[in-house]
């Protein structure tokens, strides 16, 4: 007997879950819950098959009946309903983890991530595919045309930013070749604008070339009348071809002093490779001078709160032997 809008309205819930049968194989199921969801029941190859059709009244009886007959109708022309429709989800996932956001998420998760990169490197990918994704982010990877990505890099070029359209560029490059390197596009459209965006102004940053000047400047840092922790750094980054942040981060138990050097460890060196820095006399000097300061500390610099001219410090230097001892 076939279901009436009225009746279905009326269906109330029960401890179990049950079926109220309409016509040609459909059915209201109505839940403990409350819930009604409509199903229809029929048979491909021989087997038996169910199939959701939605809820009750999101979809209503006429539209139940309606759908019903759709799929009664492709099931006499051979089709199988129920298996389109998992393809139908297979090929949405798939195209999901396509788009230019998924490629570039993994690519930052396996070329940078797991192959160990500093985080800087990491952050600074980040950084560019913030600028692309909203344009691209969601795009399939393999429908993204030379043309499209241009359209994103121009305006930053135009602001001046020259050298970071040329290095979003390079880094869309990467993920694109990631994409192909992974069978999910074809080509690498970043590749065509290689020549397309304008070159970047080359500015020279300023740098002391005379001899008399470069001596000012060390007699000015020698005369630098703040904290001697300060002082030290920059009496040391003369003699080190070290980046400020290596030398900022220096542990006492990384300098060999019988053999005059600083082993870098490589989670702090930019290639990850360890690092070892000569030591000259003037250097190992300054360090020595610097150990009646944070000597007693694991760094070489530590912070205020560990500064001899903080309680904390002042205790720390107590518990110093006198220098040259």
């Amino acid at each position: 007997m076939s279901l009436k809008a009225i009746e279905i309205k009326a269906f109330q819930p029960r401890q179990n879950t049950y079926r109220k049968a309409d016509d040609k194989g459909l059915y209201l199921k109505v839940r403990p819950n409350g819930s009604k969801l409509w199903f229809l029941k029929y048979r491909h190859l021989g087997a038996e098959k169910r199939i959701g059709l939605g809820m009750w009244p999101d979809v209503s009886l006429a539209q139940a009946r309606d759908k019903r007959d759709e799929i009664r109708k492709a099931v006499q022309q051979g089709e199988d309903p129920l298996h389109q429709r998992k393809m139908r989800q297979i090929a949405a996932k798939v195209d999901a983890d396509n788009t230019f956001q998924s490629v570039a998420e993994d690519f930052i998760t396996v070329r940078l991530i797991s192959a160990n990169m500093a985080q800087p490197t990491i952050d600074e990918a980040r950084w560019f595919f913030a600028h692309l994704a909203p344009a691209l982010g969601k795009r399939p990877i393999a429908d993204i045309e030379a043309a499209e990505l241009l359209a994103v890099l121009k305006p930053i070029e135009k602001s001046g930013k020259r050298e970071t359209a040329r290095r979003i560029r390079a880094f869309a490059s990467r993920v694109f070749l990631h994409g192909v390197a992974t069978a999910r596009c074809e080509s690498d459209p970043a590749a065509l604008l290689r020549h397309a965006l304008a070159a970047p102004e080359v500015k020279h940053f300023a740098a002391i070339t005379d001899v008399a000047r470069l001596g000012e400047f060390l007699r000015a840092i020698d005369d630098y009348t703040g904290g001697p922790i300060v002082k030290t750094a920059m009496q040391l980054l003369p003699h080190l071809f070290v980046r400020p942040g290596e030398l900022r981060k220096a542990t006492w138990d990384e300098i060999d002093w019988d053999n005059a050097s600083w082993t870098i460890p490589a989670e702090r060196m930019k290639l990850r490779r360890p690092h070892v820095e000569p030591l000259s006399h003037q250097a190992l000097a300054l360090l020595r001078g610097l150990q009646r300061h944070s000597g007693a500390q694991r760094v070489h610099f530590p912070g205020p709160a560990h500064s001899p001219y903080t309680s904390v410090g002042k205790y720390a230097e107590s518990c110093l032997p006198p220098y040259g001892v």
